[in-house]
């Protein structure tokens, strides 16, 4: 292969596992940030035990995943800054309690003022799940991190994603799989 063709694939190597931010490649990025989900119902103040894939690679901890929500209406009211605003979502059906969903496709949660495109759990309380959020702001250019709350008693049930030794484990087959191929090339 002629060197004008080798650059232009590494370049666009480097640009496919660079693209986004938060350290993630960019066609995968959903799947490695969810990985095998796993639908928990949520129950009255009953504390969640981690079920099927969610237990791979040593993740005993529930928290530091990504994480979705069921919302038990159209709209879940959220939290954020000691200010309570309102989110919708698309609908989706409920699946059997602990159901593992192979390839799980996030559904970003929307209002006028900004979209929340990851949740990560960070604690589970009796009345409340405490997470990071990834905003984007309507009128800003960049992502944001901002702590948020959701009440337990607007949820219908949660969607949680591969803990932190499986993402890592993922990230780096990619990474490894990309320059094995510029090498093949």
């Amino acid at each position: 292969m002629s060197h004008p063709i080798k650059s232009i694939f590494f370049s666009f190597a480097i640009f496919l596992t660079t693209s986004t931010t938060f350290a993630q490649i960019w066609p995968l990025s959903p799947m490695l940030r969810f990985g095998n989900t796993v639908y928990y119902k949520l129950e009255d103040k009953q504390t969640i035990s981690l079920h099927g894939t969610n237990l791979a690679w040593g993740d005993k901890e529930i928290g530091n995943r990504f994480f979705d929500v069921l919302p038990k209406t159209d709209s879940i009211q959220i939290l954020l800054n000691g200010t309570t605003y309102y989110f919708g979502q698309k609908a989706r059906k409920e699946p059997r309690p602990y159901k593992e969903i192979l390839f799980y496709s996030r559904r970003k949660l929307r209002n006028d003022i900004a979209t929340i495109k990851y949740l990560k759990l960070i604690e589970i309380k009796d009345s409340s799940i405490i997470a990071r959020a990834t905003l984007r702001y309507k009128h800003h250019l960049f992502r944001k991190r901002e702590m948020i709350e959701i009440k337990r008693e607007e949820l219908e049930g949660v969607f949680i994603g591969a803990g932190k030794n499986d993402r890592i484990f993922m990230i780096t087959v990619g990474y490894g799989a990309a320059v094995i191929a510029l090498f093949l090339l």
